[in-house]
This record gives structure tokens, sequence and C-alpha cells, in this order.
């Protein structure tokens, strides 16, 4: 409604009265530009826009704001680790007054260097050891909030809770890898099951098992205690390497258990590719967050498995039912009904329940078609 602001902030990009622009959303670019064409009568043109915003010192939130930036011609010079409004004031702050001083140097230099040849944007490392404790300027209650008004969202699946408290944790505390760990099976076989990962690990997630004791990991549960290694966490004697995990060779480690009603029920494991030197006040913060999610891991994982038995029993319900046709209508024994089902699931690829289903559905169908006595 009001476009005076605007067209004040584009007057004092051309006169140099900024050092510093921040880009939040790609339609900022777009609407900066529009309304430059909009002030021709003034000579402001986008040629002359572009150039001055290229003097500057230009921060884009993330790719889909670089993107648009650079279909204006116009390039940032990196992006913050996370793409959140406290994480780009902060880096901003730490990063733009050297940037600026190279541009600067650059622009007045009689012999200048040859450009650099990389389109790609730098982004700042999320273990930057500058940003250790920073929080995104959540204040303590704000915090709280969060995480309770995550726990107390909807049910889900294991899965979805373990994702959503991963992706949670790296935003309160930045790190290169977060592993979640869940204890699970009986008293004498338990084990520690990789259950979730910020990185991709399609191969080791719900794969990968770690015995009570064994790795870092293992007596973080079995002592209930938080380990905390700064550098060489792989020089560690209680460390144990596993196969196709890269992180097993970062420098750093944060690892704390998770516990429900005094019980260990899943470690959360941190970890920084470069030395990182953990403050208390990060050790407290995952070893606080770990006493909060207990109750919500466990009771997805009751609820997941409750979920799992019932869909068995189904399951072995269709079956049932599935075999009766076949002995009905084929005068074959309960036997050689269920191998002719296992043999129809291996030729067509598909689930017992999958052809249960189809034999009754056919049932179904025929039945339906009969002329009624």
């Amino acid at each position: 409604e009001d476009l005076d602001p605007i067209r004040q902030c584009i007057r004092s990009i051309l006169a140099g009265e900024f050092d510093v622009v921040l880009f939040m959303t790609a339609i900022q670019i777009i609407h900066l530009f529009q309304v430059a064409e909009q002030m021709a009568a003034e000579g402001v043109t986008p040629a002359r826009l572009r150039a001055a915003l290229n003097a500057m010192v230009l921060v884009s939130i993330g790719p889909t704001t670089t993107e648009e930036m650079e279909q204006y011609g116009i390039k940032p010079d990196f992006e913050p680790s996370q793409s959140k409004m406290g994480f780009l004031v902060n880096e901003a702050a730490q990063y733009a007054g050297k940037i600026l001083q190279q541009k600067r140097t650059a622009a007045t230099d009689p012999e200048p260097s040859e450009p650099a040849t990389s389109h790609q944007v730098p982004r700042v490392a999320a273990s930057t050891t500058t940003m250790a404790g920073f929080r995104d300027a959540l204040a303590p209650i704000d915090f709280l909030h969060e995480i309770s008004s995550s726990l107390a969202a909807e049910p889900d699946s294991l899965h979805l809770v373990l994702e959503r408290i991963v992706a949670f944790v790296t935003t309160v505390i930045p790190c290169d890898s977060c592993f979640l760990y869940v204890l699970e099976g009986q008293k004498d076989g338990q084990k520690l099951v990789l259950r979730a990962s910020k990185n991709p690990h399609a191969d080791v997630v719900d794969q990968l098992g770690v015995l009570m004791g064994q790795g870092i990991t293992g007596w973080v549960a079995e002592h209930r205690e938080p380990v905390a290694l700064a550098s060489n966490a792989s020089n560690d004697p209680r460390f144990k390497a596993f196969k196709n995990l890269p992180e097993d060779h970062f420098e750093a480690m944060l690892s704390t258990p998770i516990l429900c009603a005094s019980k260990v029920i899943g470690v959360i494991n941190l970890q920084h590719r470069l030395e990182y030197q953990h403050t208390s006040h990060e050790v407290r913060l995952l070893s606080m967050l770990g006493f909060l999610v207990g109750a919500e891991i466990e009771r997805a994982r009751l609820e997941t498995e409750n979920q799992l038995l019932a869909n068995r029993l189904e399951t072995r319900k269709l079956l049932d039912r599935a075999k009766g046709i076949l002995q009905r209508d084929l005068g074959v024994h309960e036997d050689e009904a269920y191998r002719r089902m296992q043999s129809e699931s291996r030729q067509r690829r598909k689930s017992m329940r999958e052809i249960a289903e189809a034999i009754l559905l056919a049932d179904d169908l025929r039945k339906s078609t009969q002329p009624p006595k």
C-alpha cells in the first residue's frame, strides 16, 4: 500500500549509504527491481541498482532466494549455516566486515586478481566455532514452548517422532551430524538401534545395532552419563568404528542418554567435523532434551509395536480366510492351499497379504455376480 519505504531504500542503495543487505525471501528481490523500474524518472535503472548492490555485502537466507538473486544478476557473498533469521543476522554480523573490506580493496586495486570461476555460493559451516551456544535467539521460555508444542502434537509413528526430535536438536545445537538410537529387544539381547539421522544413511538407519557397553554410544547407555569429546573422538578408548559411516572420522562428539521413568531408552549423538569444545551449557541442554523427549519416544515405540502386532493379526485372519476359500474351491488340504499361496507370492512378487486379499476379492466378486437362488 505504501511504496515510499522501498523507494527510499533504493535511493540509499544507489547513494552507497548501506554496507550490508540481507535478503530473506525470493519475492523481496522481485519487488525491489519492480519498484526500481517504476523510478526511471529519477534516473534509476536495473543496471545501476545491480552495480550498487554488488558493491555491498549481500547475504541470502537460502538456495531459493539465492537462485532468484542470480536471475537478476546479483550474487550473494554467503548463506547462513541454517536458513533462519537469527543465524542470518548473527553470521552477517560476524563475517560482513571482512568481506566488505575485501570488496573495497579489490575495487581500488590497480591490478585486480583473476575473478573466481566458481558460481557456488559459500555457506557458513554448521560447526563454526563462533556459533557455539547460539540458539537462534530462543529465550528459555520460547525454547520450552517450542519443545512442549512439538511433544503435544498429534501422535505420530516412531520414525516421524524421531525425525522431529533430530530436527529440533540440530536447530538448538549446531552440528554436522546427529544420530538417534533407540534401545530395543528383550533384556538379555537388548541393542541400541540407529533409528534417525540428520544426514541421509538409508543403508544403516534401522539396520545398525549397538550392544549395551559397545562403543561410546553403548557406554553412555550403560553408565547413563554424557560424554563430550572436543577432538580426536576416534582415539577415545571407548570408541568403536562402524562400516559405511563417514561420521566415524569426525573430530568432536557429544553423546547423552535418553531416559524415561529412570530407564535408558536411547542415546543422542552429536558430531562435528572439526574440533569443537562443547560448553557446559550445551551438555546440560542436550541432557535435558534427553529427559524431555524420553516419554514421547517410548510412547511412539510402544504405539508402533502395537500397530505391527495388530497388522500381523489382521494378516493372519486374511490368510486363514483365503486358505479356506482355496480348500473349498480346489479341494485341497490346508497345507497345500498355503503352499499355493506362497508360490503365487514368489512368482508375482507380491506379499502373502496381497495374495490373500486378491483371493478374497475374487470370491466376493463371484458371489455378487451369481444369480439369486
